[in-house]
């Protein structure tokens, strides 16, 4: 637990030095100056980066005002799906943007799906080092990656077979999330689907809360209240639920 603390201590520093050399101002990210060559290749959905005009980004503001008016505020934040990931990683995504955008300070997105992580491929970011190998106790500091998304830093999944177990457990993710929050103003962690793994309700009892992600067409009422019953059993405090259209 001390590498991973003292590589989040260092990743933290490393990125706010960045900024100061850049001579940017406080809260801004070094990626226009780092990774600027990522940001083309950034998945055309994350609409909330390539087309924050598009009407469909004020979904996304409403639920940043709704997270923020929340007493205390959540500062980390689970999204999670029911029965598919992607559609939770790509809200995840958005709104990380949507947030920075938002001047909500820094922002770290960290993908918690270790069988199917999707982010590093819509953020253009490599998939490992990352969230196994600090569960793991090997955390390297350069696993925390600055993301095409300026004012976003980014931890990948990493190699599941690093995880003890293959799972997430729920001890070295809560020392984790706390390390996390002292580096970083918000954690936005995508999920894998509740019905595809536990590790989305450790995740979720470990964190601040949990925003279920549900589907229209494909995640019936009666599914989605289930959902929210077996989490709240499992001690998670659901923070809402939000429905997104996966043909839009």
């Amino acid at each position: 637990m001390g590498r991973m603390h003292d590589a989040l201590n260092k990743a933290a520093a490393e990125r706010e030095q960045t900024r100061a050399d850049s001579g940017a101002p406080a809260g801004a990210s070094p990626v226009a100056a780092v990774n600027e060559r990522a940001a083309w290749r950034v998945d055309e959905r994350l609409i909330a980066f390539s087309a924050p005009h598009d009407p469909r980004c004020e979904e996304f503001r409403r639920l940043r005002t709704a997270l923020q008016r929340m007493n205390p505020q959540p500062k980390v934040v689970v999204f999670a799906g029911i029965n598919d990931s992607e559609q939770s990683a790509l809200l995840v995504a958005n709104m990380a943007a949507t947030f920075a955008e938002g001047g909500a300070g820094s922002v770290l997105v960290l993908d918690g799906d270790l069988r199917a992580g999707r982010l590093d491929a819509m953020l253009a970011a490599r998939r490992s080092p990352g969230f196994a190998e600090a569960l793991g106790a090997s955390f390297d500091r350069g696993a925390v990656q600055p993301s095409a998304v300026p004012g976003v830093d980014f931890l990948p999944a990493g190699d599941q077979n690093r995880v003890q177990g293959g799972s997430v457990r729920s001890a070295p993710t809560t020392a984790l999330f706390a390390q996390a929050k002292a580096g970083w103003d918000l954690v936005l962690v995508a999920a894998p689907a509740l019905n595809a793994s536990a590790d989305s309700e450790v995740l979720g009892a470990c964190a601040d809360g949990l925003v279920l992600v549900i589907e229209v067409g494909r995640d019936p009422r009666q599914k989605a209240e289930q959902a929210i019953e077996r989490l709240t059993r499992s001690g998670v405090s659901v923070l809402g639920a939000v429905s997104v259209n996966s043909r839009a």
